[in-house]
This record gives C-alpha cells, structure tokens and sequence, in this order.
C-alpha cells in the first residue's frame, strides 16, 4: 500500500496537491517541507531541499523553512520557481548571486522571520 501523502492545501488553490509522502511525525499530516511544527527534523528537510535543487523542482509553494537559508545562494534556477506563501524563519535567508531566468519566480505572499508554532 502506498504512503499517505502529504494533506497541505491553501484557500488560493484548495485543489493544489504536495504529492510528497507525510513526514511519519508529523501531527498535522504533513510532509517534513510543509510540517510547521518546532519538532520539524532540519537535517531531513534540509536534505529534502538539496535534492529538489538537484533535480530542478523548484516549486516550493507553502513550505516551512526551518532556520538560516543558504542552499540558494548562487544557485541557477533556469525554471519556473514558486516560493508562494512560503515561511522562511531564520534570521536570515541568503539569496545572493542566485540567478533566475525561468518562464516565471513567485514568491506570492512569502513572510520571512516567521515563527514555529
């Protein structure tokens, strides 16, 4: 049987779907990208956002940024990128030299230094 996969969804866009499997933690049946909770495993997400990097998913769109933001730093997106109410809680969240040449870059409603709750 497959995973649950993950249950966020946004009145802008109530049919939007994750796709990603839920973080087995998680107590709002999330996944570890969209799970807001200060328990969140920051090494897992972490990893979670090197590989999207990788592969070039660049849709973002709700995810919960668990502290200081560097993996984009000088990073290429050659793609459409969505960082659409997206929550970037660290102190800081580094953008520097990143480069976006994509059909599209959102970040539609992002708030930066939010906190978990």
């Amino acid at each position: 049987m497959p995973n649950p996969t993950c249950g966020y969804s946004h009145s802008y866009d109530p049919d939007y779907r994750c796709g990603e499997d839920v973080w087995d933690k998680s107590k709002h049946g999330f996944c570890i990208f969209h799970e807001p909770g200060k328990e969140k495993d920051v090494e897992l997400f972490n990893d979670g956002i090197k590989r999207k990097l990788k592969h070039e998913d660049y849709n973002f769109r709700g995810y919960v940024f668990p502290g200081d933001t560097d993996y984009f730093k000088g990073h290429r997106f050659e793609k459409t990128v969505s960082f659409d109410h997206a929550v970037f809680l660290g102190d800081r969240t580094d953008f520097f030299a990143a480069q976006f040449s994509g059909d599209q870059t959102s970040f539609s409603e992002a708030e930066f230094s939010g906190e978990l709750t």
